[in-house]
């Protein structure tokens, strides 16, 4: 530890110096430079007064040379700490024009973050040794660090031209017409396996965070499950987080929809011969998809990267799912709710960009939705829903009419009403519900103007399987209502 300390932090003086000169002899470039660099950039202190004098002037709109800069430093009482009037006159024969500058800022870049991985380094090490608090939240700690390195590795910060970025556009769509010529037409993203609602997403696009909610006992973790399992045997990697139910009833699910066989069964092992034929079946599937598992109570978005990067690192990590996202723990000393779940929902997007992966974050709408004569619940319903409703993509709520409605014709019909589509337009898909195998089987045809009728219509019958007046019916040990 004391050969390291007593090292000299990576810098290039170089560098430093040719970006200080490319300012100051070509005011073209200046503002562009200068806008890319922060005092983090610059190892020497007196480079970092510089930049900063640098910085002011630029706020004031003058121009960006040794007069100006002489100035300035003056007026900030600052030439000493800058080097000196001979230091600063120097520093633009260093270079004869700003040509390569990007090239400096490179260096300068690259030397910041090895910089900032010294010390993150030594922060962590730091919290080894405090033994007053969990190790849990001591990862956490160390977790918050770590992904704070991805503004330090960022080493280029100038704008993009559009030709490169259309160049990007241009290769994304050789690949869809591609795949649409192999029979995959209209689906652009991670497919849910539900034609009517693949037909209004294209599929879950990359980098998009798809926020799914519901009342308990409409089927949120069910319908997650259905997707997962579409979209693993349409060969996408798939990862779920599970912070209630464990893996191991997430695979009972799973078995009881490939194998049509209830989860009572399941549970006691009192098989038919048929149903173990089933059984042994429905494991040699699952076995081979492409799906991994968590079940980590409160788990932090940041925990989550870390147990996914080994897939992105290998290529292969699809999609991502998260059940679900005000249960999740948020790794911060943040007090107000809407502050946590503001943290959580910022963080499930900047995750869905990082790893450029469509993100499925299940969700809880809020009670105020029972009290609306139509239970089909809005954006205003969902939890804390300001900062959700501002980081999701798209926002779909389930509902199934059964659940308050036990006389309906609409028993086995699940609605998926898509609130907030970004890149898209709303609508809603309608989908067959399994309750016996809670599961969400495929879609179903329904009379248009019957269900925009029904959905308009005043509901008065509601049902006591989750907490609400009416015909009783049975829950799963995650709240979802069965037959």
């Amino acid at each position: 530890m004391d050969n390291v300390s007593a090292k000299v932090p990576p810098h290039s003086l170089e560098a430093e110096q040719a970006v200080i000169a490319s300012i100051l002899i070509d005011n073209n470039a200046a503002e562009e430079i200068i806008n890319n660099l922060n005092a983090d950039d610059f190892y020497q202190p007196a480079h970092k007064v510089i930049l900063g004098a640098l910085h002011n002037l630029n706020k004031k709109g003058q121009a960006l040379d040794l007069v100006t800069l002489f100035s300035q430093l003056t007026d900030e009482n600052n030439i000493e700490k800058a080097g000196g009037i001979e230091y600063i006159s120097e520093l633009v024969n260093t270079v004869p024009n700003a040509a390569n500058a990007d090239k400096y800022i490179d260096i300068l870049k690259e030397k910041a973050a090895l910089r900032s991985l010294i010390s993150a380094g030594s922060q962590i090490s730091s919290l080894g040794y405090e033994v007053s608090e969990d190790v849990e939240i001591l990862i956490d700690k160390a977790q918050d660090i770590t992904s704070n390195l991805g503004d330090a590795a960022n080493l280029r910060r100038f704008v993009e031209p559009i030709s490169h970025v259309l160049e990007r556009h241009q290769e994304q769509l050789n690949k869809i017409q591609q795949e649409n010529q192999s029979g995959n037409k209209d689906i652009t993203g991670v497919p849910s396996g539900f034609e009517a609602l693949d037909k209004i997403t294209n599929g879950f696009q990359k980098s998009d965070l798809i926020v799914t909610a519901g009342r308990p006992g409409m089927g949120k973790t069910a319908f997650g499950l259905s997707v997962l399992l579409n979209a693993a045997q349409a060969g996408k990697t798939c990862a779920f987080f599970s912070l209630e139910m464990s893996s191991e009833s997430l695979v009972k699910r799973l078995i009881s929809a490939i194998a049509h066989i209830g989860q009572k069964t399941l549970r006691t092992g009192n098989f038919t011969s048929d149903e173990i034929e089933r059984y042994i079946e429905a494991n040699n599937i699952l076995e081979k998809l492409p799906i991994y598992l968590d079940d980590t109570p409160a788990v932090t978005v940041n925990q989550i990267k870390s147990k996914c990067r080994k897939l992105y690192n290998a290529g292969t990590l699809d999609i991502i799912f998260v059940d679900y996202l005000q249960i999740m723990g948020y790794g911060k000393n943040l007090q107000n709710r809407e502050q946590q779940i503001s943290e959580i929902s910022r963080s499930l997007k900047g995750m869905a960009k990082e790893f450029n992966v469509p993100v499925i974050a299940l969700a809880q709408v809020n009670r105020n939705v029972e009290k609306s004569d139509n239970k089909r619940p809005r954006l205003s319903d969902l939890r804390e829903s300001g900062a959700i409703e501002q980081d999701a993509d798209i926002i779909m709520f389930l509902y199934r009419d059964k659940v308050y409605n036990p006389d309906t014709a609409y028993k086995n019909v699940a609605e998926i009403i898509i609130e907030k589509h970004r890149n898209g337009e709303q609508g809603t898909a309608y989908v067959e519900f399994n309750a016996a195998y809670t599961h969400f089987d495929k879609d179903v045809k329904v009379d248009q103007k019957e269900m925009e009728a029904l959905a308009r219509s005043t509901i008065k019958k509601v049902k006591t399987g989750t907490g609400r007046k009416g015909s009783s019916s049975k829950v799963s040990e995650d709240g979802e209502v069965l037959e």
